[in-house]
């Protein structure tokens, strides 16, 4: 049995901010019920796009369940896997300075946005790493 379930909103709720929610917060399947694809379909899906779990999900609702659809939904959205982004330019970061006796050390950290350089997270790592390389004889580039 096909059920349909349609959902309407005025005017005023759909500028109330509704609007962002998209297709995917209203996909139903044949009984009425919200789509949810298995976790085995999401990662095969990863496995061949290299698209990160939440968009092959997202991907996998909007099209139903269809692996080839999906992969046509990624690619309509530009959805890059993790090795297409290796070659984008990491213009922000953090440079970190160490010295440990006669032995001083450099590390650059670098990130695509400058939100992420001015974590203290990320400046502490640098910190961090740098003097473990000059304190580290085997760690020295040049010996």
């Amino acid at each position: 049995m096909l059920s349909t379930r349609v959902i309407s909103f005025s005017p005023a709720v759909l500028s109330s901010g509704l609007s962002g929610l998209g297709r995917r917060a209203f996909s139903v399947g044949a009984a009425g019920q919200a789509y949810k694809p298995n976790m085995a379909l999401v990662q095969e899906l990863r496995k061949r796009t290299g698209a990160s779990i939440s968009k092959c999900r997202d991907a996998l609702v909007d099209e139903g369940g269809d692996i080839d659809g999906a992969m046509t939904w990624l690619k309509k959205r530009g959805i890059q896997s993790a090795s297409e982004k290796t070659f984008r330019r990491a213009a922000e970061g953090v440079v970190a300075a160490a010295v440990s006796g006669h032995c001083g050390a450099l590390v650059e950290m670098s990130c695509e946005t400058d939100f992420v350089g001015r974590t203290p997270l990320l400046v502490r790592f640098a910190h961090t790493l740098a003097g473990l390389v000059a304190e580290v004889p085997h760690l020295r580039s040049g010996e």
